[in-house]
């Protein structure tokens, strides 16, 4: 793969493009998560493989710090203060867009950008949470606006609901035959705000969304049997 400044990306042959913003060392894996079902699709990958947050066990060691999932947007001014960050995060979206764009012509003028994030195993079986600007209240999935939880963050869904209600179904029916865990819609990261990389394609006509993978799922003998399973429901959902 090409390098960058802020590490690798190289572009595929699909409407899938497939982001890993915090591969340094905050989200372990997720570098090799993200390049096996890019394989898989023959997608385009941006990954971050040298900038940590300031929050990672690393950053004391490592003099690129700075969160590429946190980026500078400004409410006032309803644009992204890019000289409030390192000029290679600015570089790292300007490449997600030119793929993004060049992927349109796979998905009939529709992109699909998928950001591969990690969490923690947190005792709730819950192996994916799926972001993209909504959560669950009443039994109905609700945009920022329509959510008391979302408190001042006021960002847009970034994809159809029944579309990301299919993946999570067809995620759920495997893993739960499998591994007895769950799979949930913005269950603690549902991507709502506007500092979030999902909703950087906001006014485009992209679908955008972020999967968070549990350390379970992510463990280097299951990185194979996870790719595999996210780019069988991403193929089902997104024919």
């Amino acid at each position: 793969m090409p390098r960058t400044n802020y590490g690798i990306r190289e572009k595929g042959n699909s409407k899938f493009v497939f982001v890993a913003p915090h591969a340094a060392g905050d989200d372990l894996r997720t570098k090799e998560l993200t390049e096996e079902i890019a394989r898989l699709l023959n997608a385009s990958v941006v990954i971050n493989e040298i900038y940590v947050q300031h929050t990672s066990t690393h950053s004391y060691q490592n003099p690129y710090v700075e969160d590429f999932n946190n980026l500078p947007w400004s409410d006032a001014q309803q644009i992204y203060l890019w000289d409030k960050r390192c000029p290679d995060m600015k570089e790292f979206y300007e490449h997600i867009k030119e793929y993004a764009e060049d992927a349109r012509k796979y998905g009939n003028g529709r992109a699909i950008i998928i950001y591969i994030h990690g969490m923690d195993d947190d005792g709730t079986n819950l192996g994916v949470d799926i972001g993209f600007g909504a959560k669950y209240l009443d039994g109905k999935l609700k945009c920022a606006r329509e959510h008391p939880d979302a408190r001042n963050n006021y960002g847009e869904i970034r994809a159809r609901s029944e579309d990301i209600e299919k993946l999570r179904a067809l995620l759920a029916e495997k893993l739960k035959a499998d591994y007895s865990i769950n799979v949930g819609i913005g269950e603690y990261y549902a991507a709502w705000s506007r500092h979030n990389g999902v909703q950087y394609h906001f006014g485009t006509s992209d679908d955008s969304f972020q999967l968070e993978i549990s350390q379970f799922l992510r463990k280097p003998q299951r990185i194979k049997y996870s790719s595999q399973l996210i780019a069988d429901a991403l193929k089902a959902v997104y024919k």
